[in-house]
């Protein structure tokens, strides 16, 4: 019944055209949300090669992505799609915009939650939200997904060509103990440390040994 109203409504539409000049319908391409969460889905596992991406084999994007997000290990990811909407056809500057100049546009928000430990919650975490750029081209149908516009800011919105995210931990150094006077308690000094080794000792030398290292 949907589709019948539709072609109908586009039937007149033209006849109108014909008679005052008027341009034809052509019905609104299908919500973006959903393809945007399929690439932020891949993105969380790293694997984008069954991706659909304007210009690009999906082989090519997933080599990017596998030296972008090689610093980051062991830390984890999950990411979310949101904020999807549609614009005008064409636009934008990115390589593939090429062969997608004139085609149905959308923008989707990526968010980014990084689980810098890799140890799950409770853990230290990094969290930013990027934009990604899809398009369609005239051929694609309602059945057909929509096409990524791949770029490094998919993964970060300050990553240029070549740039690359890298996780690093620097430990600080060890604080002193105080008293309530705030006097170091404990400090870091240089500390000897003098042991015995029992393998070279045998059992009825430990004792002896032992009284000879205390004195």
């Amino acid at each position: 019944m949907i589709g019948v109203g539709l072609r109908r409504g586009c039937a007149l539409a033209v006849a109108a055209a014909a008679a005052g000049g008027l341009s034809g319908c052509t019905a609104d391409p299908p919500d973006p949300l959903p393809d945007a969460q399929a690439l932020a889905d891949a993105l969380a596992e790293n694997d984008v090669s069954d991706g659909r991406f304007a210009g690009q084999a999906s082989a090519e994007v997933q080599a990017q992505l596998t030296e972008i997000t090689a610093g980051m290990a062991p830390a984890l990811v999950a990411v979310t799609a949101r904020e999807a909407s549609v614009g005008e056809p064409g636009g934008g500057s990115s390589s593939a915009d090429a062969d997608a100049e004139g085609a149905p546009s959308a923008t989707a928000a990526l968010a980014y939650d990084w689980d810098l430990d890799g140890a799950g919650p409770g853990t230290q975490t990094w969290t930013y939200v990027t934009d990604v750029r899809l398009v369609r081209s005239d051929q694609d149908d309602d059945a057909m997904p929509w096409q990524v516009v791949w770029s490094p800011t998919v993964v970060h919105p300050r990553l240029t060509d070549g740039a690359v995210l890298r996780s690093d931990r620097t430990q600080p150094p060890r604080a002193d103990v105080v008293g309530a006077s705030g006097e170091p308690l404990v400090t870091a000094r240089p500390v000897q440390r003098i042991g015995i080794d029992k393998v070279r000792v045998d059992e009825d030398g430990l004792r002896s040994s032992a009284r000879e290292v205390a004195r």
